[in-house]
């Protein structure tokens, strides 16, 4: 059984400032939001993917040795 349940970074739709700022876990934040683009559902769907990658494979879709690189990889 897989449970996810880490809301930490959730905000809700209608606050315009959350929305535009910077912030999720490296490797699983949309690069369009590193890009400077505001959150939207399709951020949700890339984040999801990148942890259903990271279960079937149990390896990452942006590896890197320290968060700096795994942003980077992420970003480009």
């Amino acid at each position: 059984m897989v449970c996810i349940a880490d809301l930490g970074l959730a905000i809700s739709a209608d606050d315009e400032k959350a929305i535009k700022e910077k912030c999720g876990s490296p490797g699983y934040v949309d690069p369009d939001v590193l890009n400077g683009r505001p959150f939207s559902t399709k951020s949700d769907i890339f984040s999801l993917g990148s942890l259903l990658f990271n279960l079937i494979t149990m390896r990452l879709l942006y590896p890197g040795v320290n968060a700096v690189q795994v942003l980077r990889n992420n970003k480009h």
